[in-house]
């Protein structure tokens, strides 16, 4: 579809969760956007994302300023959740149940048990948990789904 005007406030190329809420947001303040997508809104990264926000769990050495950025976006994510929701009537599924980070091998447990030691100097909520412990979970998890 054409553009119906010729000048915009604000042009957002993306129409990915990002730009969309972006654009969003500048109507709402009363500007004129034009979003550019070169396919259907939502089809690039946004589309294989599954939603999730897991600050803790992409945190990584010598990245504290984009984990403090990380943090702060998932703490206001909810209000703006329930926003778009009660906006668009539309049920966005929300829910912070954690992530669970899983090691393959001997090199990949030792890795991740150097990384949840960093996240825990950190003050982050981490745990490590043992073999028997995810399987656990994962049969909970199972169960809990087989519910809803």
């Amino acid at each position: 579809m054409r553009p119906q005007r010729h000048s915009y406030d604000a042009i957002v190329v993306g129409a990915g969760i990002v730009g969309l809420a972006a654009a969003w947001r500048a109507v709402r303040r009363g500007l004129s956007v034009l979003v550019l997508d070169r396919a259907t809104p939502g089809s690039g990264a946004s589309g294989v994302a599954a939603g999730m926000l897991a600050p803790v769990t992409e945190v990584d050495f010598g990245e504290e300023r984009l984990l403090r950025l990380n943090l702060a976006g998932a703490e206001r994510w909810p209000a703006f959740a329930a926003e778009l929701g009660e906006r668009t009537d539309a049920a966005l599924g929300y829910s912070s149940d954690g992530a669970l980070v899983v090691a393959t091998d001997r090199d990949d447990a030792e890795e991740l048990r150097r990384l949840v030691a960093h996240q825990s100097s950190l003050g982050l909520d981490v745990e490590w948990l043992g073999g028997r412990d995810c399987r656990r979970m994962g049969r909970r998890c199972a169960r809990a789904e087989e519910v809803r």
